[in-house]
């Protein structure tokens, strides 16, 4: 199970493209949220799978960005129907980020 983190490339794509890709369900606050976070997931999990100097700190930056995707359609003004889709990619982030975590700690990989 090394490098689960991968599957995060998959919410990411979509964060990335999502917004473009239905552009009635979007606005401004909504798309610069999107990318700045699908930016930041893709960064972690890009530099996880090169194994990157401070693993841990991808790891956090990971999980953080999966819960701010979760609680900012709740903060930022996310259209009717748009919001379902940042806080499904965010769960899912969120739990292959901390499975990365459990596989590093329990591989003293951390």
């Amino acid at each position: 199970m090394r490098h689960i983190i991968g599957v995060n490339l998959f919410p990411t794509t979509w964060l990335l493209l999502g917004p473009y890709a239905l552009p009635r369900l979007t606005n401004t606050a909504v798309k610069w949220n999107d990318g700045i976070t699908g930016l930041v997931i893709a960064g972690c999990t890009l530099a996880l799978l090169k194994d990157a100097a401070l693993p841990w700190l991808w790891r956090t930056a990971a999980m953080a960005a999966g819960v701010w995707l979760i609680v900012s359609p709740f903060l930022l003004p996310y259209p009717a129907g748009r919001s379902g889709g940042d806080v499904l990619a965010g769960c899912l982030i969120l739990i292959v980020s901390l499975f990365e975590t459990l596989e590093a700690t329990h591989h003293g990989l951390a």
